[in-house]
C-alpha cells in the first residue's frame, strides 16, 4: 500500500513515520503539511491511501473561502 500523510504538525508526522516504518506492507511515499503540496503529490505519486489531518484541511478551506469573500458583497464564517 502506498501511503501519503497530510499533517501540519511535524512531531505528528514523525510519529506516523516511525510507526509505519515497522509495517511490512505499507510504503510511506510522502508526508506534507501543505494542502497544495498534498494535491500535487497525490497527482504525481498516486497513493492507495491517505492519512488526513482534518483540522489542517479545514483551515485551508476556510482560508480559501476568506479569499473568495473579498470578491463578493458579504461573507459569514459558519464554523
Amino acid at each position: 500500500v502506498k501511503l501519503l500523510i497530510i499533517e501540519d504538525e511535524p512531531s505528528e508526522c514523525e510519529a506516523y513515520e516511525n510507526y509505519i516504518a515497522q509495517q511490512k506492507h505499507i510504503d510511506l511515499i510522502g508526508c506534507t503539511g501543505s494542502c497544495d503540496e498534498a494535491l500535487s503529490l497525490t497527482k504525481e505519486l498516486r497513493p492507495n491511501a491517505i492519512i488526513l489531518d482534518l483540522y489542517s484541511i479545514s483551515n485551508y478551506i476556510i482560508e480559501k473561502y476568506r479569499k473568495q469573500a473579498n470578491k463578493v458583497d458579504s461573507f459569514r464564517q459558519l464554523f
